[in-house]
C-alpha cells in the first residue's frame, strides 16, 4: 500500500493538525496515514478526509479534485505482476488467427515511410504509445506523426473492439488487457 496523504498535504500547504481539526478525524489517524503506519481505516474516515481536502482545495480556488488515490493507493507487488503476466488472455491459436486477419487489413496512414501498412505493423510501431495513452477524439498533438497515429487508432477502434482488443468511450479508445497482450506478443 502506498500512503500519499503527506504529499497531498504538502500540495495543499496544510498541516496534519489542520486537516485533523477541519475533518474531525483524530490527529493520530491523520499522522498514521501521513507516515504510512496505518493498519486499517474506516470508510467514513476516508470520506471525512476527502471531503475536507476538496473543500480546502475549492476555497483556495484550486482546480483540483481529490480522490482516494490522493490518500492511499494499492501497489501491485512484482510477484503478483509476474504471476498475472504468465496467464495469457488468449490462446496461441486465437493470437495467430487475429494476427492473420489484422495483417491482411491494408491500412493507409499519412506518415512518411508508413503510407501503406497493415494493422499489425501499425500496432507494433505505435503500440507502446497506445498502451500508455489510448487515443482521444478531437485531440490534436504537437507532432504530426502522433496526431496522425491518434486519428488512425481512432479509426481502428471498431475493428479492434470486434476482437476484444480495445474498448471505447465517448471521448477515448483504450486497449483492453487482451489488446495489450496482443501487442506484446506481436513484438516477441
Amino acid at each position: 500500500m502506498l500512503f500519499k496523504l503527506e504529499k497531498t498535504l504538502r500540495e495543499l500547504d496544510i498541516t496534519r493538525n489542520k486537516l485533523a481539526v477541519y475533518s474531525d478525524v483524530r490527529p493520530n489517524t491523520i499522522n498514521d496515514l501521513a507516515n504510512g503506519d496505518a493498519k486499517r481505516i474506516e470508510i467514513d474516515t476516508l470520506e471525512k478526509i476527502l471531503k475536507s481536502l476538496n473543500e480546502i482545495s475549492m476555497t483556495r480556488g484550486m482546480p483540483r479534485t481529490y480522490n482516494i488515490e490522493d490518500i492511499l493507493e494499492y501497489e501491485l507487488t512484482d510477484e503478483f505482476i509476474n504471476a498475472s503476466q504468465k496467464k495469457n488472455l488468449m490462446s496461441e491459436e486465437e493470437f495467430k488467427q487475429i494476427k492473420e486477419i489484422l495483417s491482411a487489413y491494408a491500412l493507409h496512414v499519412e506518415i512518411k515511410t508508413l503510407e501503406m501498412t497493415n494493422i499489425c505493423n501499425f500496432l507494433m510501431i505505435f503500440g507502446d504509445y497506445f498502451i500508455e495513452n489510448g487515443a482521444a477524439f478531437g485531440m490534436k498533438r504537437d507532432t504530426g506523426q502522433l496526431s496522425e497515429a491518434n486519428d488512425t487508432f481512432l479509426r481502428l477502434g471498431n475493428t479492434l473492439k470486434l476482437y476484444g482488443l480495445a474498448k471505447q468511450t465517448e471521448e477515448r479508445v483504450f486497449l483492453t488487457n487482451k489488446g495489450i497482450e496482443f501487442i506484446q506478443r506481436l513484438k516477441d
